[in-house]
């Protein structure tokens, strides 16, 4: 599911637990990541190339 997707019904759902009253000003972030190719992971902080 996108993530803009994931959100609404995220904000939607949080909106229809408190019955539509917000009490606080919390935050709620998402990430979409899109990459084409993906770097490998160095664990042991070595240069990679």
């Amino acid at each position: 599911m996108p993530a803009p997707e994931t959100l609404r019904r995220l904000i939607q759902r949080i909106l229809e637990h408190r019955r539509g009253r917000l009490q606080d000003d919390a935050t709620v972030l998402t990430v979409e990541w899109r990459a084409k190719q993906q770097e490998p992971l160095n664990p042991a902080g070595r240069p990679g190339r």
